[in-house]
């Protein structure tokens, strides 16, 4: 759930694209969940993600994405489980066209801010085919 905006930003020579996708999922109760606990539920999670990218010529553009996520706290037995998310994310990718169908991206990112135990970086390398 969540509606997507996709707008340019800037002259059209130098054009910014920007992407903004809020968004929330929420959980139905589990009433068989692994473990010694009966019952588990889990409030919603909130998540804004946005994309700044430029072509920074025709195969080649950059992006830099923010990602925060907050909420997803788990309950079992009505006990609440100490795991509420809340993060902002930071990632950089460079992405190449090798041809019109086959795209190469590298990106890196990591956690900036947080308020919970979540921790790490990671380096992605990407091969897609179109189709």
């Amino acid at each position: 759930l969540g509606p997507p905006l996709v707008a340019p930003v800037g002259s059209p020579a130098h054009r910014v694209w920007l992407e903004v996708v809020p968004s929330v999922t929420m959980f139905t109760p589990n009433d068989a969940p692994f473990g010694p606990a009966e019952r588990r539920t889990q409030v919603p999670l909130w998540v804004l993600a946005t994309t700044a990218s430029y072509n920074v010529t025709k195969p080649c553009w950059i992006a830099l994405d923010l990602r925060g996520q907050a909420g997803g706290e788990t309950t079992s037995d009505d006990v609440p489980d100490g795991n509420q998310i809340e993060t902002l994310a930071l990632t950089g990718t460079l992405g190449y066209a090798f041809l019109p169908k086959l795209i190469g991206q590298v990106s890196y990112g990591g956690i900036v801010v947080k308020r919970s135990s979540e921790r790490g970086n990671f380096l992605r390398l990407r091969v897609v085919q179109l189709f």
